[in-house]
């Protein structure tokens, strides 16, 4: 008896609940899971126009592994950068440190072959080679290199000028040599000659030599020098736009490395350069001047004469 009074009771409750849902189908958001269940299970079906409302739930385990795996991959990708970036900077530090050892390297074999260097017995062309290291590590403007060598004009031209006074007081003294010997000599300049004899301490052999020397010759060289210097100073070929522009499309395709080792090549082959015919080329001609690459060979060269 109990049992059939609880199935009735659960049956009218169900069936009261069924009205409801029929009257206001605003209640079917608060309908729970089980009376929907009981509902289907009776082959009630939901009011017209009952939609089932979506349940919020908390993330899954598939959301938390996804998540967790686009997490992974940017950080992958943020080390990857940063070691690439790491990478780049040392590789850098270390073309930097390469460049100023070969720079060191190549000031410390200059400054040797300047210790090494005898002045008045060694060779001249190892010196300008050891001078001219520094050469093309910067790029100068047109201006900038005129007044540059201008400036170095206008020094070798006093310094030539400094060895025609010195010159002078050599002639001075040979003349005075020459006029004392002679019988017919001025007495006048016998008496000077005589002064500097005493004050100078000349000798008989430094008398003579003196008397025989060509201060003469050598005077008119030098005066030609200071002549060809005075005549480039004021000659308007230092500032010529056409070889300007020439020379900056030149130097545009070359760093400073490669422009110091072109000025090295070129002293090198100094004389070679100055073989060529640049006006008239005669396509006869069966050899050449040679031509050097690499300070080795040249060195091999000027140690062998």
């Amino acid at each position: 008896m109990q049992h059939q009074a609880h199935v009735f009771a659960q049956q009218h409750s169900q069936q009261h609940l069924h009205q409801q849902i029929l009257n206001d189908p605003q209640m079917v958001p608060s309908t729970s899971i089980g009376d929907l269940k009981s509902l289907e299970s009776m082959n009630i079906s939901p009011a017209p126009g009952y939609e089932q409302q979506a349940i919020p739930r908390s993330s899954s385990l598939n959301d938390l592994t996804s998540k967790k795996s686009i997490d992974e991959e940017k950080r992958r990708k943020r080390l990857a950068r940063n070691r690439a970036s790491a990478r780049l900077r040392r590789l850098r530090k270390k073309n930097l440190v390469e460049s100023y050892e070969s720079e060191v390297g190549v000031l410390e074999g200059s400054l040797k072959k300047l210790k090494q260097h005898t002045w008045g017995s060694s060779d001249p062309n190892l010196l300008t080679t050891a001078l001219s290291m520094d050469r093309g590590s910067q790029i100068l403007s047109a201006d900038s290199r005129s007044t540059l060598i201008r400036g170095i004009l206008e020094q070798e031209l006093e310094h030539v000028e400094n060895i025609l006074d010195e010159q002078l007081d050599q002639l001075v003294l040979l003349e005075l040599a020459k006029n004392s010997s002679s019988p017919t000599s001025d007495p006048e300049k016998k008496k000077v000659f005589s002064e500097l004899q005493s004050i100078l301490n000349l000798t008989p052999a430094q008398i003579q030599k003196l008397s025989t020397s060509n201060a003469h010759q050598s005077r008119t060289q030098i005066s030609t020098v200071s002549l060809t210097i005075s005549s480039l100073l004021s000659s308007p070929w230092l500032h010529n736009p056409g070889c300007e522009t020439t020379i900056q499309k030149f130097v545009k395709i070359l760093n400073p490395g490669q422009v110091q080792k072109f000025l090295l090549w070129v002293d090198n082959n100094s004389e070679s350069v100055e073989k060529l015919n640049y006006v008239e080329a005669n396509g006869s001609v069966q050899r050449g001047p040679m031509f050097y690459f690499g300070g080795e060979e040249v060195e091999e060269e000027e140690g062998k004469k």
